[in-house]
């Protein structure tokens, strides 16, 4: 089994995707991990990257697929894909990985949010300085002051969640992001859930569709 989680900067994918990864034995590949990643790595690359998403854009559609198709390459099927395709050329991309049976046919699921909330919880969030896990006055460590992911105890603002490049950010996703829904819609491949929910809710609304892992067969469905 392969999801693809799909929604807003806010959404809840990131959180999500672990608690999946954790239930359904799945490998989670987030772009914003591999992006950081780069980040760290003092390269070039790593660079022309951190100036791009600082400013609350997306790296160039070259960057991500190439990225994400060397991680897929490597992990082979039982992957949860987070912020990827985040464009219709990175779906189509993958789509090319389908045909080659490098990765099959994926559970696409879209989490809606509210824009007033997106918002809130976009500024309202911080994150592990050590291993960009994230945070919020809804999602605090289990034990105060310390990352639940890696154990650090320091945490920073990231640039990307300040009021302006969160707005920013809404943009570019409803530009460059929301036409990917309508790309999986149109194939059937779709289905919603209801992401202002609870973290339990969510989750739970997860595992009423998946099932076993298998999950039923995908449809689309209307608007929370």
């Amino acid at each position: 089994m392969n999801i693809i989680l799909l929604g807003p900067p806010g959404s809840g994918k990131g959180t999500q995707a672990q608690l999946l990864s954790a239930t359904y034995g799945l490998k989670h590949i987030s772009t914003g991990d591999l992006f950081r990643a780069e980040i760290a790595s003092g390269s070039p690359l790593g660079q022309e990257i951190k100036e791009i998403v600082e400013r609350g854009d997306l790296p160039a559609d070259s960057i991500a697929i190439a990225l994400i198709e060397k991680e897929i390459e490597a992990s082979g099927q039982k992957l949860i894909l987070d912020g990827f395709p985040r464009t219709v050329a990175q779906a189509q991309a993958l789509d090319k990985l389908i045909a080659r049976g490098v990765f099959e046919v994926p559970h696409v699921i879209m989490l809606e949010v509210d824009e007033a909330l997106l918002v809130e919880r976009l500024t309202n969030r911080w994150m592990c300085s050590q291993c960009g896990a994230t945070y919020s006055p809804w999602r605090l460590p289990v034990k105060e002051g310390v990352c639940d992911r890696c154990g650090a105890t320091t945490f920073e603002k990231r640039k990307d969640d300040e009021e302006e490049a969160v707005k920013h950010r809404l943009r570019v996703y409803h530009e460059k992001t929301a036409p990917v829904v309508a790309y999986y819609a149109d194939k059937g491949h779709l289905h919603r859930v209801n992401g202002a929910m609870s973290l339990q809710e969510v989750e739970a609304q997860f595992v009423r569709f998946l099932g076993n892992g298998e999950g039923p067969q995908v449809k689309t469905h209307s608007s929370h």
